[in-house]
């Protein structure tokens, strides 16, 4: 097992004890999850939060604004979401508004 992953198993442990011993996910946290789980077609136990933190992002495009896309130049307060797919091992991260309403998706 490489490093990597012996430290993602190590952080999502933390998290899950943390989780189970005082208090859940941010419902955006987890509709960051759900949407990257629904985005690959997987339950959304199959897609495990590794970190989030939470951010304020300099527009309403929560820092992801497409090619060409135009944004409000507004602070949005929202969440920077890790995850990683027990399917392939692949990392995703997610990038969410306040109450996780609007979720962009990193390529």
């Amino acid at each position: 097992m490489n490093v990597r992953k012996i430290t993602f198993i190590i952080i999502v442990s933390a998290l899950l004890l943390s989780a189970c011993g005082s208090q859940a996910l941010p419902p955006a946290v987890t509709a960051a999850q759900k949407a990257v789980a629904n985005t690959l077609g997987l339950e959304q136990e199959k897609v495990v939060v590794g970190s989030y933190e939470v951010k304020e992002w300099p527009n309403s495009c929560m820092g992801a604004a497409k090619e060409g896309e135009m944004c409000a130049q507004v602070i949005t307060n929202g969440y920077k979401v890790t995850m990683r797919a027990q399917t392939d091992g692949k990392y995703y991260v997610a990038h969410t508004n306040q109450d996780g309403s609007l979720i962009r998706i990193l390529p």
